[in-house]
């Protein structure tokens, strides 16, 4: 293709060649001479302008085959470029699936042996508890055997049945019980003085007697008690009331419930039947009245009990104050428990002698660990029922 334009060339040169060489042709010496000649004469032939035409054409079309076939080669170029990518771009994707599928199976197998390594290490765990719950569950059986028995009232020994038999119930004063209720609402009132400074307190029993300054003799006798139980704050606070109802106490026990709010309040009366230190029976008339409070996370009960010695004891009262809170602990589904109980003796006969006096001291004390006693157990009863929950002991 690119021969083809010095032929053409060839040819617009050669009638230009031609008249260069012909002997008509006018030499530079005789254009002197020859002012005849006109204008026209020196203007191209008709043939010689065909010429130039036809070799404009030749160059024109020559010029249009060159780009066309340019650009027929750039097409035929980036048609082979396009297939040589696809190509490439179909063997990266198989490259890539591969690999992420690789990768995939990877993880998936990871994953399926850390899970099967966490299952065994949680059933060697499980498998673990167990033991340790099982081998507590028959600790706490044996502790519980090892507590102390409580005197079952409801079936009292001859000898206090024919001591029940000569003692008469003085009729219901509603109006003195009335007076219990108030003052234990007014007792109520004293709650976060009674116990402040618990909140630092070990947890302890702790008992005193609390002198007067002005001769000496005994204010009141003191049982301090705080612990923690291993249960929910609902749960151990609702026990504890159906507890605080005293339900050991048997003896002549009559039960009140058109004060007020009986759901909240216990109106009791009973008789202790103690044993003294020489060997005698006496007996003790109690009137008992309790009050529940209920809080925003924290739950107060308060109670009063009158106590009026009979028999022996003819002369010598008591008057018991009671304050107990429950509240969360510190530790999940556990609850703190705090009591606080002062014994006022009071004497109403010059007669009694201080060894009966010491005697009614010791008699009321006695009880007040009785029914501490009764309270604990019938907790730790909770503690083992919940630990062998779902466990085959």
């Amino acid at each position: 293709m690119e021969a083809a334009f010095p032929q053409a060339q060839t040819r617009f040169l050669e009638p230009q060649k031609r008249l260069v060489q012909s002997p008509k042709a006018p030499s530079a010496t005789d254009s002197s001479s020859e002012d005849s000649h006109t204008e026209a004469d020196a203007r191209p032939t008709p043939q010689q302008a065909q010429a130039l035409t036809n070799t404009r054409k030749e160059r024109e079309a020559i010029r249009k085959k060159i780009y066309h076939q340019r650009l027929k080669n750039e097409r035929e170029s980036l048609r082979q470029s396009v297939v040589d990518l696809s190509k490439q771009l179909e063997e990266l994707k198989h490259s890539d699936n591969s690999g992420l599928l690789a990768a995939r199976d990877s993880i998936w197998r990871k994953n399926a042996l850390q899970q099967r390594h966490e299952l065994h290490r949680a059933q060697a765990e499980q498998s673990q508890l167990l033991t340790a719950a099982k081998s507590q569950a028959a600790y706490i059986k044996t502790m519980c055997k090892q507590l102390p028995e409580l005197k079952d009232e409801s079936s009292p020994d001859p000898q206090i049945k024919v001591m029940l038999r000569g003692r008469n119930y003085p009729p219901f004063d509603a109006a003195m019980y009335r007076g219990h209720v108030q003052r234990v609402i007014e007792s109520y009132a004293r709650v976060d003085e009674v116990f402040q400074g618990f909140s630092t307190m070990e947890e302890r029993v702790f008992n005193s007697v609390k002198r007067r300054e002005s001769d000496g003799d005994v204010e009141y006798l003191q049982h301090l008690n705080k612990f923690t139980q291993p249960f929910s704050f609902e749960k151990t606070h609702k026990t504890l009331w159906e507890i605080c109802q005293l339900k050991h106490r048997q003896h002549d026990r009559n039960e009140y419930k058109g004060l007020s709010d009986p759901k909240n309040s216990i109106v009791l009366r009973f008789r202790l039947i103690p044993e003294l230190t020489t060997g005698e029976l006496a007996s003790v008339l109690q009137r008992y009245v309790m009050r529940r409070y209920e809080e925003e996370n924290r739950v107060v009960l308060v109670w009063k009990n009158h106590s009026e010695g009979e028999g022996v004891l003819s002369g010598m009262h008591s008057d018991e104050t009671g304050w107990i809170y429950l509240q969360p602990g510190l530790e999940e589904d556990s609850t703190e428990i705090g009591v606080c109980i002062r014994q006022v003796p009071m004497q109403f006969s010059v007669s009694t002698s201080g060894d009966i006096a010491q005697e009614f001291r010791r008699v009321l004390q006695n009880y007040v660990h009785e029914d501490m006693l009764a309270i604990t157990r019938a907790l730790d009863r909770m503690l083992l029922e919940e630990t062998l929950k779902d466990i085959n002991v």
